[in-house]
């Protein structure tokens, strides 16, 4: 893979809890708490917010990672922070809990691809942001855990999402024992697509983000709006709508550029990152 150059954004777009990193089309945001395992307060999801509505909205960006620098990805929320939510005004207490919720629904939204990498520990709010994500990456020692319940908080903004990937069952036994589990049992219960050994895990991620550089961006942000939509139910109904977006995809610029590639054995002019 061929980057064109790396760079940390704009630095009112840092502070000392987020850090984002731009390589040609791939961006990273690292959540950088490292003391705190990156405990999430309202300063980093404010600055965690901002930069992912940037590259939201930037059109050279096509991936956005997710990270955590230190030994653990997320710790959940600071409890410290929760426990000030005492001293705020009924609606400044909303506007921090909307503004957590907005995490998770922006990433779940984003027409980028998300890619949620953990290690070390992923609790609470952090799988959140692991739920969220389009594909999620873990190495084989990491611990998970729902521990809202043993503190007296409820899972709220993150349970939708996590419902998604891992089903009603397992997340209500989760979130009700509040227990540890395993990157093994996170991977088997959909929460995380691979699992894999930390001296294999940069390998992978790399191979993978090649495979994604490789289809056409277009088309791939039609996938998500397609697989992230309600569930439209098995009728007749179901053949109009899905033959339209294939109709439609048929004549659009990426399959014609996408096909003349592969009869004339060349890569797409859309893989100018791809070696």
């Amino acid at each position: 893979m061929v980057f064109t150059g790396c760079n940390i954004i704009d630095p009112m777009m840092n502070n000392s809890t987020i850090l984002t990193e731009i390589k040609g089309s791939i961006s990273t945001i690292w959540l950088n708490r490292p003391a705190k395992k990156n405990a999430l307060d309202i300063e980093m999801i404010s600055s965690f917010l901002i930069a992912l509505q940037y590259l939201n909205n930037l059109a050279s960006i096509r991936i956005i990672v997710l990270r955590g620098k230190g030994e653990s990805f997320c710790a959940g929320a600071d409890l410290g922070w929760m426990q000030r939510s005492s001293l705020l005004t009924g609606p400044e207490n909303y506007n921090e809990c909307d503004a957590l919720a907005r995490c998770f629904y922006e990433i779940y939204m984003s027409s980028k691809i998300t890619i949620c990498m953990v290690h070390g520990s992923s609790i609470g709010g952090g799988n959140g942001l692991v739920a969220a994500s389009d594909i999620a990456l873990s190495d084989n020692s990491a611990e998970f855990a729902f521990s809202e319940v043993h503190v007296g908080l409820i899972p709220a903004t993150i349970a939708p999402y996590v419902i998604i990937k891992a089903g009603k069952a397992k997340a209500m036994e989760l979130m009700l024992s509040g227990r540890r589990f395993s990157a093994a049992e996170a991977k088997e219960w959909g929460l995380i697509n691979h699992v894999l050994q930390e001296k294999d895990l940069e390998n992978y991620f790399s191979k993978l983000v090649n495979d994604l550089l490789e289809g056409a961006p277009n088309v791939q942000k039609n996938i998500k709006t397609y697989l992230n939509s309600p569930e439209r139910p098995i009728d007749a109904s179901l053949i109009g709508h899905t033959a339209s977006l294939l109709a439609d995809a048929r004549v659009g610029s990426e399959a014609k550029e996408g096909i003349d590639a592969f009869l004339e054995k060349r890569k797409p002019l859309w893989n100018q990152e791809i070696t």
